[in-house]
């Protein structure tokens, strides 16, 4: 499974919101340092969690660009044929990458953490609410929140 198959920084709404991501400047490429060095390296996706429910569907939470990701895999027909990763449906706080809407703005998510399917099909997440709106230092944080939610 390849994250990058399914978003794109070329296009805006894919692009993390200011002060949700994190620049790593110590980067290395794994070939020779000598002719690589260190290289400054967006951290992008975030993968903050993956998990399989009961349903064996895979669910991948992004933190940087607060979106889950839910993946069914079809396995092949023998050990020859590989298997298939299939994007089931997509959760973000953006509403041109979700395949669902928000009756309220307070109810999107920041910065999803530990997603996990129960049993009866439910979705668990915890957020950790930064990249919420008003959620900057300049107001001391007067806006941020985490939460649980179902």
């Amino acid at each position: 499974m390849n994250l990058w198959d399914h978003t794109d920084i070329k296009k805006a709404a894919w692009r993390p919101q200011e002060g949700t991501y994190s620049w790593i400047s110590d980067a290395e490429c794994s070939g020779s340092v000598a002719e690589a060095g260190e290289r400054p390296a967006l951290d992008y996706h975030h993968v903050s969690s993956v998990s399989v429910g009961p349903s064996g569907r895979i669910l991948v939470a992004l933190r940087n660009i607060n979106v889950v990701f839910c993946f069914e895999i079809s396995h092949g027909a023998n050990e020859t044929v590989p298997a298939t990763t299939n994007l089931v449906w997509t959760l973000a706080s953006t509403d041109d990458l979700s395949d669902f809407s928000w009756s309220r703005d307070v109810d999107r998510f920041y910065s999803p953490h530990s997603v996990a399917e129960l049993d009866d099909g439910k979705i668990v997440m915890i957020d950790d609410g930064s990249g919420r709106s008003g959620c900057t230092q300049s107001n001391d944080y007067a806006d941020c929140w985490s939460r649980a939610a179902m």
